[in-house]
């Protein structure tokens, strides 16, 4: 995982602070430390939670992950993260499948095949559903318009809570 996270784009993942090797009796383990994150699953459980401005930070990292060749295996929620430093939602759970340096790019096609059925369902389980952005995503061809017009979206208002209003 720790080379899978140096391979993508720092607005994807969070940054490795420190790697090694640990052992416990006989058993060695790689081990690394990444920025603090807050799990998604959990952030869009507080009430103040813009849930489906939280589906949008982690539909762009499904897109921008796609674009570097890595095809998520597990695209729930409690696998994104709300990076403290910033509040960008990254992925923080890379999963099995690493990345395809067959493929440098996987194609929309493959991607709603492998990974956006399971992250609208995944979305609709968290209870953040953004039908705005399943329509977004039929509506565009390529990958990267797809990543344009959501990062477009993302811009209007980049902000995972909802603005407090003083009574």
């Amino acid at each position: 995982e720790p080379d899978v996270f140096k391979a993508m784009p720092a607005d994807a993942t969070p940054r490795i602070l420190h790697e090694c090797h640990a052992f416990h009796g006989d058993t060695r383990y790689h081990c690394w430390i990444t920025e603090q994150t807050i799990p998604l699953d959990e952030f869009v459980r507080d009430s103040e939670a813009d849930k489906p401005q939280c589906t949008l930070g982690a539909f762009i990292c499904v897109l921008r992950a796609a674009m570097h060749g890595l095809r998520l295996s597990d695209c729930a929620f409690c696998n994104f993260g709300v990076r403290c430093s910033d509040s960008a939602v990254v992925i923080i759970d890379a999963g099995s499948y690493g990345i395809n340096s067959e493929m440098a790019q996987w194609s929309k096609k493959e991607v709603n095949k492998r990974i956006m059925h399971k992250f609208w369902k995944n979305a609709a389980r968290a209870q953040a559903a953004n039908p705005q952005l399943r329509q977004l995503w039929h509506k565009h061809y390529q990958l990267q318009e797809c990543l344009d017009a959501a990062e477009a979206l993302w811009a209007q208002q980049p902000n995972l809570r909802h603005a407090s209003q003083s009574m």
